[in-house]
């Protein structure tokens, strides 16, 4: 049976009623944590709001509680009559008109947090009802801005439920000054727990019972690997020195780069073992921009570099080659190579790689091949050989003793094939482990040297891509099965899924033996896949293959909690290349995740406490809303102005503030920003624009993705169109990031569109000229960051009526259905003086309900035709340069051309007929 150990039974009763943040290692239980809290609120008196989850994490936990899939409980609690299961609410499960009624019935409600906060906003949401909220992956409050929106809303209108916070990630708490403290504020919690593998509790309680038998096989690098590994990590640490000598990046940069012992400090360890993306973006993607074309181009040949690094181990030796070759192939067709190809380091790398494929001959014949097969092939090939052939021992024995005591041995009782679980990072790893183990070394060598044939002819010209595209169907379909996994599977068909499916043309040679493959490296939720691979199959062997930090302690969490001291404990082979790049990241993770637990316990022991730190008296300072004052209250009013009326005391308003928001804006961080300055918000399907100020101020959002995707699509021009038309004061919101740079440099904006995919387009500066000069009431506002835009909006409203959702929101369906002119709001027509747009509005809306006319091409018409009589009379060919593509012209020729009526109808359907068997004939010819 599952039950809890001694720390989780610990940690449990820690934070239950308690507002608290709790961190614990990777791999040692924390969706098992959240598991038991949902089982314990599980009840109809209760409203508990879990918030921050994955999918994936979700599935896992609502089949715990509600199947009793993986925990199995002393009680029934499916008879208890105040037992709820845990419920899911997105927006397509359950309708908006439906979820109130949801929220009263209790239990634990697994919500999303755009939906949440939505529900939140419109009172929905019973706050009164709510015992608490728990949040899982709390390390991310800070950058998730729906997170941090959603609590404070939470403790601004329940001062007595909890809140309970959850993560696995402790580098995530570390970074930047006073992190944890921040982390903690957002999180409204006062309380710490910590548990890292190294505490006692933890540590006594998985060695108090059965552990694992691990061997440990290190595997000796072969003496050409080691020389390609060093010039390997050579040329990535000239790289990074050449990068970090550059003044371009020593002036943009915020990188530690003297400090080898931080954990985002630019050195090869770090690069080679947390990864480069992780570390030059921490830094660097506020200025990137800025860099030069020559450093950029030594970051991403250093990203390069190092995926070389890992798949030496990973690839066999013609595939590495291969890379290499292709590379070199290509340098006389570029005109500015890396600089890295002609390092000596180069030459050694690619010499040594050659070796491993040809053999040394001073003859111009044909190279004789010298193939090198990666040892920890070969080293697994053995050790399944082992296994096979103890189990066959085991059962040659044990058919001799019933035979001896002249017994029958029941088929149930003899096992037919042995479940090996070999954990792999990569579908590489699969396809070279399969092929090894189906064909055999001799089978392989020859495959091996048929590509080296087509490389020397030069007809394979990535050995790579041929791989992906070879890969079996099975490993495909395990990922999509696994992807699909439905929590309603009973455990044949969870034990279905992980099964990889018998090829009937293929001849086994390990016939006892029935291997699953785990890849960890193709998603961030690999913890709990394996989890539920390891307590679906219950294995007797588990290979580390390609070893992980998490998926060790997975594995010894499962030997404590399902194998007891009367069941044998599982083995567990830890493959490994001796002093490679693959041992160092496995150590340095280790060391990574040690450190950050030492750092948070001594941080722990110096945290501040602070008076309301929970919120429950309402003075904590993230409650506090609006502009707030720097001087004390009784300073204040000694410092009022007297010449108003002659009243001392400023003149209070009871106005209630509010701005409409449309619904699809929760998605950003400016709803949470403008409600802290102190103004309502009121969630709406708007129509026209994101924001609806005033009843005359409608204001469109943009974030510069956004931007520069709207004005080459046409989308901005009709937004500006409809805005200039329904409100006397359209504004063009332009937001900037907060990590991003708020620049104006035309480099900024010709990086922005590089990544786009927008480069043959113009200048989104331009592009926002030409708009300002057809719109003229169009105002245009830059904001650095959403807190910034909040400040704006908010002196927008000052001394400025409030809108009306009944009266202010624009409703073009309506309109259209009641047959209303379009520049005509609730009877009464706008100030001729506020229609700016100089082309007429019923010509230019007949043109564009005209087949082949859009918007990006509407203006091109009325700039170059006088009338529409002129447009009926011109040529197809002059239609197609005015509107620049021909086929939208000859789709507005026809339909300006086309008869009415059909002359020979006849004659129609024959030709529609002879186009249909053409249309089918062609699929035909397509599928043969």
């Amino acid at each position: 049976m599952d039950v809890n150990l001694e720390f989780e039974r610990e940690m449990l009763l820690n934070i239950i009623n308690e507002n608290s943040l709790t961190i614990i290692s990777k791999g040692i239980g924390s969706d098992r944590l959240v598991a038991n809290l949902v089982k314990t609120y599980s009840t109809s008196c209760h409203l508990v709001l879990v918030i921050g989850a994955e999918i994936e994490e979700e599935d896992y936990i609502i089949t715990q509680v509600n199947d009793g899939t993986l925990i199995e409980r002393k009680d029934d609690l499916g008879d208890d009559p105040d037992f709820v299961k845990a419920k899911r609410i997105t927006s397509e499960s359950v309708a908006a008109g439906n979820r109130r009624d949801m929220y009263l019935s209790g239990g634990v409600i697994f919500i999303t947090t755009r939906i949440l906060v939505v529900d939140m906003l419109t009172e929905r949401l019973p706050f009164e009802s709510v015992s608490g909220i728990i949040v899982m992956n709390a390390h991310r409050v800070i950058k998730d801005c729906h997170l941090s929106f959603i609590l404070r809303l939470f403790r601004m209108n329940n001062k007595t439920g909890f809140i309970t916070a959850v993560s696995q990630n402790a580098p995530g708490f570390l970074g930047s000054f006073a992190q944890l403290e921040r982390i903690m504020r957002c999180l409204f919690v006062s309380k710490l727990f910590l548990w890292p593998r190294f505490h006692a509790t933890v540590n006594d309680s998985l060695m108090s019972r059965p552990i694992p038998n691990v061997i440990e096989m290190r595997i000796h690098m072969t003496p050409a690997m080691k020389q390609i590994q060093f010039a390997l990590i050579d040329l990535i640490s000239q790289c990074l020195k050449e990068l970090t000598s550059m003044n371009s990046f020593i002036f943009s940069s915020s990188i530690e780069l003297e400090n080898k012992e931080t954990e985002n400090s630019l050195n090869t360890i770090n690069v080679i073992s947390k990864g480069l993306n992780k570390i030059i973006r921490a830094h660097l993607d506020s200025v990137w921009f800025q860099l030069s074309a020559r450093a950029r181009r030594i970051i991403n040949d250093t990203r390069f570099l190092k995926s070389l690094l890992f798949h030496l181990t990973q690839l066999d030796a013609v595939s590495f080659y291969a890379e290499l070759k292709h590379i070199q192939d290509s340098v006389p067709s570029q005109s500015n190579p890396s600089e890295w190809l002609f390092w000596p380091q180069y030459d050694l790398l690619y010499r040594v790689s050659k070796e491993r494929v040809y053999r040394k001959t001073d003859s111009k014949e044909k190279p004789l091949y010298n193939i090198e097969i990666n040892p920890k092939l070969e080293a697994l090939n053995e050790l399944l050989n082992d296994i096979e052939a103890e189990v066959n021992s085991r059962l040659r024995d044990n058919s001799k003793r019933a035979k001896f005591e002249d017994e029958e041995i029941e088929e149930s009782e003899q096992p037919s094939l042995i479940d090996i679980i070999i954990v792999v990072e990569s579908r590489y790893s699969i396809y070279h482990i399969e092929t090894f183990r189906d064909k055999g070394k001799e089978v392989v060598m020859q495959e091996l040297r048929t590509k080296c044939d087509m490389l020397i002819n030069g007809k394979l010209k990535n050995v790579i891509s041929q791989q992906e595209k070879e890969l079996p169907n099975k490993i495909s379909m395990m990922e999509d099965e696994d992807a699909m996994f439905d929590v309603q599977l009973t455990l044949t068909q969870m034990l279905g899924q992980y099964v990889c499916d018998e090829d009937e043309n293929i001849n086994r040679k390990h016939d006892r033996l029935h291997l699953h493959y785990f890849e960890w490296g193709a998603d961030n939720n690999y913890s709990l896949r394996l989890k539920r691979l390891l307590t679906t199959i219950r294995p007797q062997y588990v290979i580390l293959y390609e070893p992980e930090m998490c998926c060790i302690r997975q594995i010894e969490m499962y030997q404590a909690l399902y194998c007891k001291d009367n069941i044998e404990p599982i083995n567990v082979y830890y493959f490994i290349f001796d002093a490679s790049a693959e041992e160092q990241r496995y150590l340095r993770n280790l060391q990574v995740e040690k450190d950050s637990f030492e750092r948070l316990i001594e941080e722990k022991s110096k945290l501040v406490k602070v008076h309301d730190s929970e919120g429950l008296a309402g003075l904590h300072p993230d409650l506090i809303r609006g502009e707030q004052p720097l001087l004390h209250p009784e300073e204040m009013k000694s410092s009022v102005s007297s010449r108003a009326g002659g009243s001392r005391s400023a003149q209070v308003t009871n106005i209630r503030r509010q701005v409409l928001v449309d619904m699809r804006e929760f998605r950003s961080q400016l709803p949470a920003c403008v409600h802290k300055m102190n103004i309502e918000l009121e969630p709406v399907t708007l129509e026209i624009g994101d924001y609806i100020i005033t009843p005359d101020t409608c204001l469109e959002r943009k974030s510069i993705a956004d931007l520069i995707g709207s004005l080459n699509s046409g989308r901005l021009y009709y937004q500006t169109q409809m805005m200039t038309r329904y409100y006397k004061r359209p504004l063009l919101l332009i937001e900037f990031e907060d990590s991003k740079s708020f620049n104006f440099k035309a480099r900024y904006w010709k990086s922005l569109q590089s990544n786009l995919k927008w480069s043959s387009r113009p200048n989104p500066l331009i592009q926002l000229a030409v708009l300002t000069i057809h719109f003229p009431l169009l105002r245009l506002i830059w904001s650095p960051s959403p807190l910034f835009s909040a400040c704006i909006i908010d002196q927008l409203k000052k001394d400025k009526d409030e809108p009306d959702k009944d009266n202010d929101v624009i409703r073009l369906s309506t309109l259209a259905e009641n047959g209303l002119d379009l520049v005509t709001i609730g009877g009464k027509e706008l100030p001729r003086e506020y229609v700016t747009d100089r082309y007429d509005i019923e010509a230019k809306d007949f043109l564009l309900s005209l087949p082949g006319v859009t918007t990006g091409n509407v203006y091109s018409i009325m700039n170059r035709v006088e009338s529409m009589l002129a447009l009926v009379d011109l040529k197809i060919e002059e239609l197609t340069e005015i509107m620049g593509s021909s086929q939208h012209a000859e789709q507005l020729y026809h339909a300006l051309h086309c008869k009415l009526v059909d002359d020979d109808p006849e004659e129609h359907q024959t030709k529609a007929n002879e186009k249909k068997r053409f249309v089918i004939k062609r699929k035909t010819n397509n599928k043969k």
